[in-house]
């Protein structure tokens, strides 16, 4: 199977681990799309293996908003469409409309291809979520499982969003929060507190909060929103098993700088044997995700 070219974008350009531990803390800073395209590219062959709370995201999101799926959607668009389980699940409901993915990841975006399974009117194409290669006013529908909280500029991908909608079309997506791994930015503020002059915090990677969500989504132009927001709690074997998840899932992408000034392996250590320490449990170490499920209009 091969990427195929969008027929409705005058856009598309296609383009035809070896990450330690230290990357994955980088999940806390500042998004570097290169990196984002390279990780989740490398990522592309195992992430199925890995994305088991992906795959409850999504399904979570359409049992928040059972009425987009169905029939006589007719053009519907996924941004981030990973290896396609959020778009391929809608077309199931809807054999006539036609599905669109979208990722960054060339890899990501033909391996998506690859899992049609008889969905004919399933497509991928390769490119950014924050300016699509897509014409204005193109969708009825456009989703997105997890993508928006690792985008450089969440206001700029909602606009970019609003834009390519048809009027009376809808935006329905999951985002992760603030709250989310919590337990891991302690640990991470904690080894560093204030070494060398350091200020932790202001290179931390900050998930929006459900107010920054509401404001950004009025501000790109869309009406009727409804954010509903959901803590969930995961177990892990240990700390390193947790980073070394976030690592598979191409979650170390969102970093904006090298790793050199962030620390070293004695650092790492030092986090996980706290991380280990105050988070324990009889299930595992805890792991906190907090999550938004989001729904706005272009009316």
């Amino acid at each position: 199977m091969h990427v195929v070219q969008f027929p409705l974008s005058s856009k598309i350009n296609f383009e035809n681990s070896a990450w330690g531990y230290l990357n994955t803390f980088d999940i806390m800073r500042g998004i570097r799309k290169d990196r984002v395209k390279r990780l989740f590219n490398r990522s592309a062959s195992r992430y199925d293996r890995f994305s088991e709370f992906q795959r409850e995201i999504s399904n979570q999101l359409l049992l928040h908003f059972p009425d987009i799926s169905g029939p006589s959607k007719t053009h519907v668009l996924d941004i981030g469409c990973g290896t396609g389980n959020l778009g391929l699940q809608l077309s199931k409901t809807d054999p006539d409309s036609h599905f669109y993915g979208c990722d960054i990841a060339f890899q990501m975006a033909q391996t998506s291809m690859g899992r049609r399974n008889g969905a004919e009117k399933y497509f991928a194409m390769n490119g950014d979520a924050e300016t699509l290669p897509v014409k204005n006013g193109t969708f009825h529908l456009v989703v997105s499982n997890l993508v928006f909280q690792w985008m450089s500029n969440y206001k700029g991908g909602l606009e970019d969003a609003f834009r390519v909608l048809k009027r009376g079309g809808q935006l329905v997506y999951s985002v992760y929060s603030q709250g989310t791994l919590s337990e891991l930015h302690e640990s991470y503020l904690f080894t560093q507190n204030g070494a060398n002059g350091f200020e932790p915090g202001s290179r931390l990677h900050r998930f929006p909060d459900r107010a920054e969500t509401i404001c950004f989504l009025r501000e790109s132009g869309f009406e009727k929103i409804e954010v509903v927001e959901t803590t969930y709690r995961r177990y892990y074997k240990g700390a390193l098993d947790l980073l070394e998840l976030l690592k598979n899932l191409g979650a170390s992408n969102a970093m904006n700088h090298s790793t050199g000034g962030l620390g070293n392996r004695r650092w790492v250590k030092e986090m996980v044997q706290y991380y280990d320490s105050k988070f324990s449990y009889p299930s595992g170490v805890l792991a906190t995700w907090v999550v938004q499920f989001v729904r706005g209009h272009r009316l």
